[in-house]
């Protein structure tokens, strides 16, 4: 009887699986609103303050929180919350000299309720310059999302687990922000991150379940070479296209040649079109490819 080594038949069987497995995918956002509230300066903005200062001064009587936002709204047409593996809020620590002799203090990232705040109307009082509704401080979930413990010894880059806050956003269309507070904000010490006018601003990092589609195909002119043509009859129109993560539509390919509608005479497959331009005039034409993905995205080209 033959032996079977049920351990390499099992790798094998794995090994054959793998490529057959589906791929994740990393998505990195930056910030694109971000400011500081700060209750010395009620009524001031600081939307445009090269740090995210949090933490507190005189024993809370300054106190300094600041405020993210990022913009789900390619994410949300395209993902569910089931698609998210992962998703950490990414900071860039620049100053934790400030903690006045105390050996850690904890940073909290709440998620904001508010979805009216703008970055430069955002003060301590009120989220934007209408200030219909005041909100002190700023509006959230009283409970941290995550937390982290800091210390004059850290440094670079720090990251919150916000996955479940990105979940509800994806499934609820609700607005992405976090305010980062100190847990305890009546004693003395802050620490500074850099703001998106830095070179490191903050950003959102979301690991994915499968491959997303975020992007239009790709379209490469294959003839003619030149924009000049130098005979009468001049080689056909030809290009390529791909789309990493979606199948191209064939059937939305549309070609113009000096605005005028040519694609009747092109020939398309799954990866290239081929098109007789007839005869045309020497010297510069304009040529206008259009090609869509099987989820709608578009390209062009001229």
């Amino acid at each position: 009887m033959t032996s079977i080594n049920w351990k390499l038949l099992a790798a094998t069987i794995a090994a054959c699986l793998l490529p057959c497995a589906v791929t994740a995918q990393t998505l990195i956002l930056d910030a694109i609103e971000d400011s500081v509230l700060k209750s010395a300066s009620p009524d001031t903005s600081f939307g445009t303050d090269a740090q995210l200062t949090v933490g507190g001064k005189m024993w809370g009587t300054r106190v300094d929180r600041s405020i993210i936002r990022f913009d789900l709204n390619d994410l949300q047409e395209n993902l569910t919350s089931g698609d998210i593996k992962s998703a950490r809020l990414e900071m860039t620590l620049t100053d934790s000299n400030q903690l006045k002799g105390l050996p850690v203090i904890k940073i909290g990232a709440h998620r904001v309720i508010d979805t009216g705040w703008s970055e430069d109307g955002a003060t301590w009082t009120c989220p934007n310059s209408d200030c219909v509704a005041p909100w002190y401080g700023g509006y959230f979930e009283r409970g941290a999302t995550d937390s982290i413990m800091l210390s004059k010894k850290s440094s670079g880059s720090i990251r919150f687990d916000v996955t479940a806050d990105v979940d509800y956003m994806l499934a609820d269309g609700s607005d992405c922000s976090w305010l980062l507070r100190r847990k305890h904000e009546f004693i003395s010490g802050r620490v500074a991150f850099q703001s998106r006018e830095g070179a490191h601003p903050p950003r959102l990092i979301i690991e994915t379940n499968r491959p997303i589609d975020l992007g239009p195909p790709v379209i490469k002119v294959i003839t003619p070479v030149d924009s000049i043509i130098q005979a009468e009859h001049p080689p056909g129109l030809m290009f390529s296209y791909f789309d990493e993560h979606s199948d191209i539509d064939v059937h939305s390919i549309r070609v113009e040649m000096d605005e005028q509608d040519i694609s009747d005479r092109c020939i398309s497959d799954a990866s290239t079109t081929s098109c007789m331009t007839g005869s045309i005039s020497s010297g510069a034409h304009k040529a206008t490819i259009t090609v869509s993905d099987s989820t709608g995205k578009e390209a062009s080209q001229s």
